[in-house]
């Protein structure tokens, strides 16, 4: 399991879903290329509701636009599934209500890559994600999901699969559609050779990224006894692991913290570190598993 604090890279910054006017966005895609790019962003996805939007005409030479798509299945559209890097069309049979496999499948068939989105939006429960073969990550943070209906962390939908066995990595997005109201509020850093599209999927194949609304995660050790976290200026680093275990380092009178320290448990299956400063904004790295 590779540790993407501590390979040679460059740290490239994206958001991997957004809407234009191709489906249901205010605005076209050149204009919220424009806003990203002017932002500091370093790439974007533009993932429409059952549209692969043709990103051949966008190219610069220090912004990546990424093609993508929404997938909808399940009764009321239940579930939302996010594909990214497809390069073909994927056509939507009417009538039909297509299962969370079906939909990973489509896009896998597509050459993309597939995250679960919005989990705690959708309302959706263990039962309804922990067997689906395919997904790569699913989204700890969507910023319209918050901001519209305050459900846009779905940090114990991410605990409750990494604690049934299953491994799988979390990716904070904004979920564009409403700028400027959902817009530049969750992105991932992802630690890739080169800013390319084969470069940045390969890196998010490997969970060689970590998802941030504000906090910077510098480094992240792991040996046999401890695992040492720098960071940005911080309220809190916290350890999270599986049932009754885990650890909190929480400043004390209003001073930061740019670093821990914590003891590794023998009982220990998982661990992520999460960190929140004093406005609570976070950042969350992909899980590290010890079994």
């Amino acid at each position: 399991m590779q540790n993407p604090f501590q390979l040679q890279g460059n740290w490239y910054k994206g958001n991997l879903h957004s809407h234009t006017t191709i489906s249901d966005g205010l605005m076209i895609p050149k204009g919220l290329i424009y806003v990203y790019h002017k932002a500091g962003y370093q790439f974007l996805a533009i993932t429409d509701h059952w549209k692969m939007t043709d990103v051949s005409e966008f190219k610069y030479g220090d912004f990546l636009v990424l093609s993508g798509i929404e997938l909808t299945g399940g009764t009321a559209n239940k579930y939302h599934i996010v594909g990214i890097g497809i390069d073909k069309e994927i056509a939507k049979e009417n009538n039909k209500e297509y299962t969370l496999q079906e939909c990973v499948s489509l896009i896998q068939n597509a050459n993309g890559i597939a995250i679960l989105a919005h989990p705690y939006w959708n309302g959706l429960v263990f039962n309804d994600y922990s067997n689906i073969d395919g997904i790569i990550a699913l989204e700890v943070y969507n910023t319209g999901c918050d901001v519209e209906i305050a459900r846009g962390y779905s940090e114990v939908h991410w605990d409750d699969i990494l604690s049934g066995g299953k491994k799988i990595n979390a990716i904070a997005v904004d979920d564009t559609h409403r700028a400027p109201f959902d817009i530049l509020g969750g992105w991932v850093m992802v630690k890739a050779k080169s800013l390319t599209k084969v470069e940045i999927i390969d890196s998010l194949k490997n969970r060689l990224f970590y998802s941030s609304t504000g906090p910077d995660i510098y480094n992240i050790e792991i040996n046999n006894k401890k695992i040492y976290v720098k960071c940005s200026p911080v309220k809190r680093i916290d350890l999270v692991s599986n049932p009754t275990l885990g650890d909190v380092l929480m400043a004390r009178d209003g001073k930061n913290l740019t670093e821990a320290e914590f003891k590794i448990n023998k009982c220990l299956k998982y661990i992520r570190i999460q960190i929140a400063d004093f406005e609570g904004r976070k950042a969350w790295s992909n899980p590290f598993y010890f079994e």
